[in-house]
């Protein structure tokens, strides 16, 4: 049960420590940068720090797309956030952002499953 944990946070601090070295290099922290980060997150369950870098994107200006709310979604979903998934998906019509099947099934499965 510890090794997924332990497996989980190597995932989370290697996102965020790409983003920093992005930052650090003066690299345009852009929209592909930033869903490759949050899809990292997503895959780990780390639901947190999906939210931390989308949160990062609105900062910077950085426009989200479909995909970068997705794996957000996602990471949420996996982490059995039902509020925090269902306000990514309402967020995205707020903010203009296409819902696709993907957007809806996996927010559906989230709402679907327990804290």
């Amino acid at each position: 049960v510890l090794l997924p944990l332990l497996h989980a946070d190597v995932l989370l601090a290697e996102a965020l420590a790409t983003m920093s070295r992005y930052a650090t290099n003066s690299c345009a922290l852009d929209c592909y940068r930033y869903s490759n980060s949050i899809s990292a997150c997503a895959r780990a369950s780390v639901w947190a720090g999906a939210l931390q870098l989308l949160s990062e994107m609105a900062q910077n200006e950085v426009e989200c797309d479909t995909v970068v709310y997705n794996a957000a979604i996602s990471a949420c979903e996996k982490s059995s956030q039902q509020e925090a998934a269902l306000q990514l998906f309402t967020a995205m019509a707020g903010n203009k952002v296409e819902c696709d099947m993907i957007s809806y099934s996996t927010t559906m499965s989230a709402c679907g499953k327990r804290e």
